[in-house]
């Protein structure tokens, strides 16, 4: 069942136009004009295309329709689809057309959507910027979503009964779906989880204030121990300033002391630097004198060194000038070389050539020679040639009829199979629902079983429930500790942190007292480092005892999660058992009533298939063409023997035709090979004439270099080259000389000045020696104050800390004071909104404001399901929704079961089957459907059914009609799908579904 809504402005949408493309089993566009449609019967037999209309429509309206994937709908074969949907909604008329394409690969395809409105004129495009905004506008427009439209108002073939055969908790579910009660499950869960948060927050400073209450006990004591603290303080802070003053004046005068040190460390080290100077300028002329004395020795050969550098020089010019010459001959040796070699190779090739010609030419006069031969086999191969065409000619005029007695033939076996496999289909389902038939009565006891089961299932949850909020109180309770723990673990981490850092500063001198700024000792920290200890020792105590109850609260946890999941599980289990016996009998039952329904038709067709093959009357028309094309054949003439023979003799002589153009080319290429060989004959002549006189060239050029004597002139140049490196020797010496002189006067000089200095610092050194003999004494009275002085500022920093100590403590504890206070309030505050939230969590349940909404839309769907089943039945049946019900021990239990009453008194709707089952489950349908478009602001415009009228016998046919035409002026449009050709007889206006060899066609048919 289809619905579309309807309302003043948009949302009243009635179908105008349709027109579909490659969709499923339509190929070629076949609009269909619904103008002037009111009350129409869609017909069809099964499988040729009802209900692929009705997907297009809402696969156009909402891009989603029976399968999930918009590939299964492309017609088989094709690449892309298209519907082009046209509707009225309020006063305006709409148009929506939607694509799709294939991916060419892996992928998910390319789809489009246009979205029009027309103006009067023509479509005006109103579409969004993307799909998604595109397609917000239609909903806009039709005010229903696709999960509503199916959820209640679309019935699937076979799904008219989704509702009533559903258990009374499914029942209630899907009520809570069409008023969208999922908000208050939400509510209900947000309301449980912020109660969980209030619980642990109300348990974690209840525990904050009575650890606090405990601390707050020694803030008397803290405040007598201050006032003593700061009394002793004062008394030694006075002592400490007078030690300070003594050890200033001393330590002015020790700073005098190390002055002088100073000093005369600082002579000593000038009178070991002017030592160090004079010795390395005494060690530097000494140097200077052995290179003086070095270079004059060199000077006493300098005649011949001169000398023999000139003879060194005049050979070396000599072996270049000779070495010049020897290259120039031995390129030209090369560039003869070169040439006698090409006169070689151009030599061999010319006699190559000239062989050549000559094979040539032998090869050429022997073709020629078989010319009369190869002549009269072309004549006997053209003769033959004509024969087997004309043969050829006759068989191309017999192929196209064999192929077609071949083709008729095959046409005549396939229709003998086709009766054969639908005689066997036929016979084998025949067969099957019969069994199938056999079965129903037993299934409907059956299923009058399962409501009991519902019931015990119903108790079970309860108790479920009742395990799980004792869970969830242990868990509250462990958490509220836990958190206890982890400020208390952070706590002890903070005291040992602090500790750490004041105990490194104090081992680097860099820890000062809060208050007077003072050095702490390590006494001090000793002090701070007990108290540190038991405040530790508390809190650990108190983490301790936290876990201990942790454990055993998790104990307790564990044991009702087991309950739990045990429960959970069981529950679990025996739904999924119900769910598949009854998912399965519901299945079974359909199957065996459809089959019941079907037994008459099948036996009939088994008959007239039967009697189809024993008489042979199939394919007679293509039996008498086969007889008609094979005496054309005879008519004709043609041999294949005689065909066979001419082929296969033209075949032998096909080798002439080549022959033939080898004799052609032979004779016209003989005289040019003949003039070819004289030409090579010549350059051979020729290359041996040059090669001769390259050889003369290149004997001349051997013998002047021999008496060029070159490596004479190399042996006498490498005899003299130890003169140019005396020759180097004797330059550098001439230029040393004079730098050696000079360096030597200032070596001298250096040494005169460093003796000078160290004269001097010596004389400095025994005066100042004699000054620090004064001041001997101050060291020791120095040591003897700052020891006091320290004894007194340790004193004075213990009392100090100890001061500090108590202030912070007092501090700390009138803070937590303050806090303990705000912890009261705060707790008061959580213990209140706990409160709320318990109440809200029942109020948002299911037995809440949802049970509520529920009980107050029953009485409308009871309404209209009566008014439909009042005109089906002739105000025999009346439905009753009840809400709860008395178990056997005396309680009230939460339900929804439908009771029907009827002449025979008031029974469970479970006791009811066929078609008194269907005209039930259709008025609670439709009355579903109105309250779902109701509450979407779009109520019934269009309806669309397709389901169920084979269960109906002939008056209960005439009955639904009857409910039918009195409902059909509260509806635009009123659609019915049926296969069944007694029922369609009944509609002045039909859309009829065909399917052909092209597709399915549907053709709106008026009578």
């Amino acid at each position: 069942m289809y619905t579309f809504a309807d309302d003043k402005g948009c949302g009243h949408v009635v179908p105008a136009r349709l027109s579909l493309r490659n969709f499923l089993s339509y190929r070629e566009p076949s609009p269909i004009d619904f103008t002037g449609v009111h009350v129409a019967c869609l017909s069809g037999d099964n499988g040729h295309g009802k209900s692929a209309l009705l997907d297009a429509i809402t696969w156009a309206l909402w891009g989603r329709a029976r399968t999930k994937n918009d590939a299964d709908l492309v017609t088989l074969g094709e690449r892309d689809m298209e519907v082009d949907f046209e509707f009225w909604a309020g006063d305006a008329r709409y148009r929506v057309i939607r694509k799709y394409q294939r991916p060419a690969g892996r992928g998910s395809g390319h789809s489009t959507l246009a979205f029009q409105v027309y103006d009067g004129t023509g479509w005006r495009d109103i579409s969004g910027s993307t799909q998604a905004e595109t397609q917000r506008r239609i909903v806009d427009v039709l005010k229903l979503s696709y999960e509503t439209f199916v959820n209640s108002a679309f019935l699937l073939q076979n799904k008219a009964d989704l509702f009533t055969r559903k258990t009374p908790g499914e029942r209630k579910e899907v009520l809570a779906e069409i008023l969208d009660l999922s908000r208050y499950d939400e509510l209900e869960e947000q309301a449980k989880e912020r109660r969980q948060a209030c619980a642990t927050t109300a348990a974690l400073l209840a525990q904050q204030i009575e650890d606090a209450e405990a601390e707050l006990k020694r803030l008397p004591g803290l405040r007598a121990e201050l006032a003593s603290v700061t009394a002793d303080c004062a008394a030694v802070a006075a002592d400490l300033q007078r030690a300070r003053a003594t050890r200033d004046d001393l330590r002015r005068l020790n700073a005098s002391r190390d002055d002088w040190q100073a000093q005369l460390a600082r002579l000593r080290r000038d009178h070991e630097q002017a030592g160090s100077d004079l010795a390395a300028a005494e060690e530097r002329a000494a140097a200077t004198r052995q290179i003086i004395a070095e270079c004059e020795a060199v000077f006493a050969d300098a005649e011949a060194i001169r000398a023999g550098y000139a003879s060194w020089q005049d050979c070396g010019r000599r072996l270049a000038e000779a070495r010049t010459e020897q290259n120039r001959l031995e390129a030209q040796r090369d560039g003869y070389a070169r040439a006698r070699a090409e006169a070689v190779i151009e030599l061999e090739e010319a006699e190559r050539t000239a062989a050549a010609q000559r094979k040539q030419i032998a090869g050429l006069e022997t073709v020629v020679a078989q010319g009369e031969e190869i002549r009269a086999g072309v004549e006997r191969l053209r003769a033959i040639r004509l024969a087997r065409d004309e043969q050829a000619d006759r068989l191309r005029r017999v192929a196209p009829i064999e192929q077609e007695i071949g083709r008729l033939e095959a046409a005549v076996r396939q229709a003998e199979q086709t009766l054969r496999s639908e005689l066997a289909q036929a016979q084998a389902e025949l067969a099957r629902v019969e069994g199938t038939a056999a079965r129903l009565p037993a299934l409907r006891r059956e299923h009058a079983g399962l409501v009991r089961t519902q019931a015990e299932l119903d108790e079970l949850s309860r108790e479920l429930d009742s395990r799980r909020a004792e869970e969830t109180e242990l868990r509250s309770r462990v958490e509220a500790l836990r958190a206890r723990n982890q400020g208390l673990r952070a706590e002890l981490d903070d005291l040992k942190r602090k500790f750490d850092e004041l105990k490194a500063a104090v081992e680097r001198g860099q820890a000062d007292c809060p208050l007077c700024r003072s050095p702490i000792g390590h006494e001090a920290l000793r002090r701070i480092e007990q108290s540190y200890e038991a405040e530790g020792r508390t809190k650990r105590q108190e983490y301790l005892s936290n876990r201990s109850r942790i454990e055993e609260l998790e104990a307790g946890v564990q044991a009702r999660t087991a309950d739990v999941r045990r429960l959970e599980q069981e529950l679990e289990r025996r739904r999924r058992e119900l769910t598949t016996r009854t998912t399965n009998l519901e299945r079974d039952l359909q199957e065996a009533e459809a089959a019941e329904s079907a037994v008459a038709g099948l036996r009939a067709q088994v008959e007239r298939l039967s009697t189809a093959l024993a008489d042979g009357a199939f394919a007679q028309e293509e039996r008498a063409a086969i007889r008609r094309l094979r005496d054309a054949v005879a008519a004709i003439g043609y041999d294949p023997a005689v065909h066979e023979a001419a082929t296969r003799d033209a075949q032998a002589l096909e080798v002439y035709e080549w022959r033939y153009q080898e004799l052609v080319r032979a004779e016209s290429e003989l005289g040019a090979a003949r003039e070819a060989l004289a030409q090579a004959q010549a350059r051979v002549a020729r290359a041996t004439d040059r090669q001769r006189a390259l050889e003369g060239h290149l004997k001349e050029v051997d013998e002047r270099l021999q008496a060029l004597q070159v490596a004479a002139l190399e042996q006498e140049h490498a005899r003299l080259a130890s003169y140019q490196a005396r020759y180097t020797e004797l330059t550098r010496a001439e230029a040393r000389l004079d730098e050696a002189r000079a360096r030597l006067i200032s070596d001298e000089a250096a040494a005169d000045s460093a003796r000078r200095r160290r004269d001097e610092a010596q004389a400095e050194i025994v005066a100042v020696e004699r000054q620090l003999q004064e001041l001997a004494d101050i060291p020791g009275r120095l040591a003897a104050i700052e020891l006091q002085t320290k004894e007194l500022e340790e004193r004075h920093e213990q009392m100090t800390y100890a001061k500090a100590a108590c202030e912070s403590e007092i501090e700390r504890l009138e803070e937590m004071e303050r806090q303990t206070e705000a912890r009261r309030r705060r707790l008061a505050e959580t213990r209140r909104a706990q409160s709320i939230y318990d109440e809200l969590m029942v109020a948002f349940g299911k037995r809440g404001v949802q049970a509520l909404l529920i009980d107050a839309v029953l009485p409308e769907i009871e309404q209209v399901a009566n008014e439909l089943l009042a005109r089906m039945t002739g105000n025999r049946m009346h439905v009753t929704l009840e809400t709860q019900r008395t178990t056997q021990k005396g309680t009230v239990q939460e339900t929804l079961d439908i009771k029907i009453s009827d002449e025979w008194g008031t029974r469970s709707y479970e006791m009811f089957s066929g078609g008194e089952a269907f005209r039930i489950d259709l008025a609670l349908r439709i009355a579903l459907s109105k309250l779902l478009t109701r509450r979407a602001g779009a109520p019934l415009a269009t309806l669309v059914i397709d389901e169920g009228f084979g269960s109906q016998d002939a008056t209960g046919r005439e009955r639904l009609m009857e409910a039918l035409r009195a409902i059909q002026d509260d509806f635009q449009c009123l659609l019915i799908v049926t296969h069944l050709d007694d029922l369609k007889e009944l509609f002045d206006t039909r859309i009829e579904v065909t399917k052909t060899a092209n597709g399915s066609v549907a053709q709106v048919v008026t009578a």
